[in-house]
């Protein structure tokens, strides 16, 4: 019998997706999104910078996933009015 390789276990990981007809995104898709680090995404999440819905999952770290329709509702309202030129 073979011998199982030790360290660590695949993550497993709530799928990103269309729920309820809204596209819900992950932190890391977040990041590519904005064009930021992923650490630098999960502190926006933190400090409600993003919207975002926290849904059960692992001992410690709660999955979070974020409706990408609110997350540009978001951005258009932190850019503020623009100036016509």
């Amino acid at each position: 019998m073979p011998k199982k390789k030790k360290g660590k276990r695949a993550a497993v990981r709530a799928p990103s997706g269309s729920i309820d007809g809204k596209r819900w995104i992950s932190v890391p898709e977040v990041a590519a999104y904005l064009g930021v680090h992923v650490c630098t995404a999960r502190r926006m999440v933190a400090n409600g910078s993003i919207p975002a819905c926290r849904l059960k999952g692992r001992k410690r770290r709660s999955i979070i996933r974020i409706d990408k329709a609110d997350l540009d509702q978001q951005l258009e309202a932190s850019k503020g009015p623009q100036a016509k030129t």
